[in-house]
């Protein structure tokens, strides 16, 4: 819960580049709504030199999402 802004803001800027072809409106508009949500669910958080680069979101066997910085992306 601590790094909830962060982990959200990471939501936020993955969503925004890679669906550049959806109203950038649609997920600042959502991002209160993720805020108030992914605190219920099952998070897990990958850190590097102690920030934030991805996180997974999973409902039992299932990944509802997977979110990593650009800087870490293909790594």
């Amino acid at each position: 819960n601590v790094d909830i802004n962060k982990v959200v803001d990471l939501w936020l800027k993955t969503n925004l580049e890679a669906h550049n072809f959806i109203s950038e409106q649609y997920w600042t508009g959502n991002y209160e709504a993720v805020r108030k949500m992914l605190p219920q669910a099952e998070v897990y958080v990958y850190e590097n030199d102690q920030k934030i680069q991805g996180f997974i979101g999973v409902n039992g066997e299932h990944i509802e999402g997977i979110f990593v910085s650009v800087e870490m992306q293909s790594q």
